[in-house]
């Protein structure tokens, strides 16, 4: 059963919300519930009983007593300054465009680039391309 639930955010954060609910086909309430799943602890979920992920949970011991998500934050950064990235000439174009609805994951993943270890390259043949895509705007 659905429970209403009243928000208090600023007016620039509800236009994003409404625009990017409005790209994704998702409702705002959708998003918020999504979102909300998603930080909830591992304490909060439990797997179906009876299901194959209840009978293999908790089947490998585990000699650390830390919490999962703390060893896997771990273990991710231990691996990230392996990770290198090929970004694609349209990865660039709706970074430098704001081209919707790609935008915002462009941004992000630019982001991650600049404020981790990641390492990430662009092909020499994204440069003409994104040029030549963006020459009439340019010259406007």
């Amino acid at each position: 059963m659905k429970e209403k639930l009243t928000l208090s955010i600023d007016k620039q954060s509800k236009k994003r919300a409404k625009r990017y609910a409005e790209v994704t086909g998702h409702s705002i309430s959708e998003m918020a519930e999504d979102f909300l799943n998603t930080i909830a602890t591992e304490d909060d979920w439990e797997p179906t009983e009876g299901s194959v992920v209840a009978d293999l949970a908790g089947s490998l011991p585990l000699d650390d007593d830390r919490p999962h998500k703390e060893i896997l934050i771990e273990e991710r950064s231990k691996s990230i300054g392996l990770m290198k990235i090929l970004i694609d000439s349209d990865v660039c174009l709706d970074l430098l465009t704001g081209r919707k609805p790609h935008h915002y994951s462009a941004n992000k993943l630019f982001n991650e680039i600049d404020e981790t270890d990641l390492t990430a390259f662009v092909s020499p043949d994204s440069f003409p391309i994104c040029f030549m895509s963006l020459a009439d705007s340019i010259k406007r």
